[in-house]
């Protein structure tokens, strides 16, 4: 986000058990973001 990324939707845990963050780049092109959460969930100690 120090390039000027800005937030769109906070990170957010998904049906399927990963963590995704929406950032917007300031030429407007929306990136999605995530992280695979494992069985457990967060402190799974993978990743």
């Amino acid at each position: 986000m120090e390039a000027g990324a800005a937030p769109v939707a906070p990170p957010t845990r998904t049906p399927w058990n990963s963590l995704n963050a929406r950032l917007e780049a300031p030429d407007g092109m929306q990136v999605t973001v995530f992280q695979e959460l494992g069985a457990s969930g967060v402190g799974s100690g993978s990743g």
